[in-house]
C-alpha cells in the first residue's frame, strides 16, 4: 500500500538535529536526535483542494520541485488522517 508516486511524495521524515558537532578532522555536523510528530507529505498542486487547508505546513518546508512544479507540503496526524483526506490517490499493491 502506498500513496500515487506520480502525485503524491510521502511520508516525508522531518529531522530534528542536535547542537552541533566538531569532530577530529574538524568537520561540523549536527546530529539527528529525533523526528517531528505527524505524517508530512508533498502533493502535486493538481491534488490540493480547498478541504486540505487546515493541513498545509506555513512556511512550506520541505519544498520540493515535483513533477516539475512546486508541490505543497501537508502534515496530518497520522497515516489513517492522511488517507481520510487523500484517498484517492492512495494505491493498494497489484500482484
Amino acid at each position: 500500500m502506498t500513496w500515487n508516486a506520480s502525485l503524491i511524495d510521502g511520508p516525508v521524515p522531518i529531522a530534528i538535529y542536535g547542537n552541533p558537532i566538531t569532530d577530529d578532522e574538524g568537520h561540523t555536523y549536527r546530529p539527528v536526535i529525533g523526528y517531528v510528530d505527524g505524517y508530512h507529505v508533498n502533493v502535486a498542486p493538481q491534488v490540493y483542494t480547498a478541504e486540505m487547508e487546515p493541513y498545509v505546513v506555513t512556511p512550506t518546508v520541505p519544498r520540493r520541485v515535483f513533477a516539475g512544479v512546486e508541490t505543497v507540503f501537508l502534515k496530518f496526524a497520522d497515516e489513517a488522517e492522511a488517507r481520510s483526506a487523500l484517498g484517492a490517490y492512495w494505491m493498494e499493491p497489484t500482484e
